[in-house]
C-alpha cells in the first residue's frame, strides 16, 4: 500500500515538473534589436526573424527601425534590449559605458562612395557638400578614412547629416550634395540611375560594422 501511494505521488511530481517544463518553453522572452536601416547588412536578423530561429531559443523579437545616431542611445536607456551598431558600441565602451559586442556581421563597412555624374573622383569633393547618415557612427569615421587615404583632409570637404539611405540617394541624384555612402542595395539602384560609384569602402577601412550589441547586465 505504501508502495503503490509512492510510486502514486512519483509519477504525479513527475507530470507537474514537465508540466512546468513545458509550460516555460511556452512563454518567449520578449526583446527589441534596433536597426539603423532595411539593408543587406541587416538580413542575418531579419532572416533568423523569418525562418524562426530566435523563437527556437524561446526569444520573441521586435526588429524597430531608427536612425543609426540612436541605436545605443536607446540601447542605454533600455528601450531596446540589442543594437546592431557594433562600431558605436565599442565608442561607447571605450568611453567608460558596460556594452559588450555579442556578435559580428559583418567584418568591414558595406558601403560605396557614391557620386553625382558630374563628380569623376575623390578629390573632386573639394569644396563639396557630401551625405553622412550620422554623426559620429561608422558612416563619419568611413568618410573621414577615404578622404585621407586619398590624400584629402575631411575639413577639405563639408559633411551634412541627411539620415536614412533614400533620402541620402535622392540628394546625390538632385545634386543637393555631391556624394554620399551607400549600403546595398541603394547603391546598386543609384547606378541604375546613372550615379558614380566613387569606391568601396571596404578598401580604406576595415572593422566590424554590424552586428548584435547589448549591454552586460544583459548577459
Amino acid at each position: 500500500m505504501v508502495r503503490k501511494r509512492r510510486k502514486g505521488l512519483a509519477v504525479f511530481g513527475l507530470a507537474i515538473f514537465f508540466e512546468l517544463v513545458t509550460f516555460s518553453w511556452t512563454i518567449a522572452e520578449n526583446i527589441k534589436i534596433g536597426i539603423p536601416s532595411l539593408t543587406v547588412t541587416m538580413m542575418p536578423v531579419a532572416v533568423a526573424k523569418e525562418q524562426g530561429f530566435f523563437q527556437r531559443e524561446g526569444l520573441s523579437v521586435d526588429l524597430v527601425l531608427m536612425p543609426a545616431s540612436l541605436n545605443i542611445k536607446v540601447l542605454l536607456a533600455g528601450d531596446i534590449q540589442y543594437a546592431t551598431t557594433i562600431t558605436a558600441g565599442i565608442v561607447a565602451n571605450i568611453r567608460g559605458v558596460q556594452t559588450r559586442v555579442v556578435m559580428c556581421f559583418v567584418d568591414r563597412p558595406l558601403l560605396d562612395l557614391v557620386g553625382h555624374p558630374e563628380i569623376s573622383a575623390i578629390t573632386d569633393l573639394k569644396g563639396k557638400l557630401v551625405g553622412l547618415s550620422s554623426r559620429g557612427g561608422l558612416h563619419d569615421v568611413t568618410m573621414r578614412r577615404i578622404f585621407v587615404q586619398s590624400g584629402m583632409d575631411p575639413s577639405q570637404a563639408t559633411f551634412i547629416t541627411l539620415g536614412e539611405q533614400g533620402a541620402m540617394m535622392t540628394a546625390i541624384k538632385s545634386g543637393k550634395i555631391a556624394a554620399g555612402l551607400l549600403n546595398p542595395p541603394h547603391n546598386f539602384l543609384a547606378y541604375r540611375d546613372g550615379l558614380k560609384n566613387l569606391g568601396w569602402a571596404g578598401n580604406f577601412f576595415h572593422a566590424p560594422s554590424t552586428g548584435l550589441v547589448t549591454m552586460r547586465e544583459t548577459i
